[in-house]
């Protein structure tokens, strides 16, 4: 059986109305963030999952167990001190890859009949998790035995310590979505785009949200207001020049 993309079956997860909010930030982490591209494994301890996203360790299991329940997780529980459980993406149902919508359509979903995931011609591809991780590699760091992350690249992006965070990818239609829900404008709409090398992207908090009503929620939210405020700030000086 051919491996499962690892955005479309993301992708897949989200479309899923009876998964809870909390389980596809937990996919999200599983799939993109903690995944090896070169060995395939998936293998964070709960508490690293917790502590990245900034759950509970109590949340963290029950996103684990709908993932595995549901049938879009396999789990090996590792065994002993130090030994990490290894995860395996799968799916229950064929994975349609998303087209590019035409103007006035409706958006599609996927997961329409029992089979092996496929792949058709004219599709636009999900940038690679390379692509993704891009500014990662700048620190040098490669994928952690334990399962944890690489550390974002050492000194500050801007005087606010900010991470670039490419367009089109699902972090983004994060942003835009938990920004949508306090009022503030799309990505798009409300920050400049930069250029860094080969992507155009933004200038973010960090790659992913923070806990919705968290102290480092709101800091985020209100950094991204001043970031606003400053981005029409200077488009205004610009054209009354």
């Amino acid at each position: 059986m051919a491996e499962l993309n690892r955005f479309e079956w993301f992708k897949a997860v989200l479309q899923l109305p009876e998964v809870a909010g909390s389980t596809k930030t937990v996919a999200a982490a599983l799939a993109i963030e903690f995944a090896n591209d070169e060995t395939g494994k998936i293998c964070p301890a709960q508490t690293t999952l917790a502590e990245y996203l900034n759950l509970s360790v109590a949340t963290i299991k029950r996103a684990i167990r709908e993932l595995v329940d549901l049938g879009w997780l396999d789990r090996s529980k590792g065994r002993g001190a130090g030994r990490f459980s290894h995860y395996r993406l799968k799916s229950p149902c064929k994975i349609i890859p998303f087209r590019r919508r035409k103007k006035g359509s409706q958006p599609s979903l996927q997961a329409q009949e029992k089979g092996s995931p496929v792949t058709e011609k004219g599709i636009m591809a999900e940038p690679s998790y390379k692509e993704q991780s891009f500014e990662q590699k700048s620190a040098g760091g490669a994928d952690r035995r334990d399962g944890k992350p690489s550390a974002p690249p050492r000194g500050p992006a801007s005087p606010e310590r900010l991470v670039f965070v490419p367009r089109g990818i699902c972090f983004v239609r994060e942003w835009d979505y938990r920004l949508e829900a306090e009022g503030v404008a799309s990505l798009e709409r409300c920050l400049p785009v930069v250029r860094v090398g080969a992507h155009l992207g933004f200038w973010l908090p960090d790659r992913w949200p923070a806990k919705a009503g968290s102290q480092a929620w709101r800091e985020q939210v209100a950094m991204i207001r001043r970031m606003a405020a400053r981005a029409s700030a200077e488009t205004e000086l610009r054209h009354a020049i």
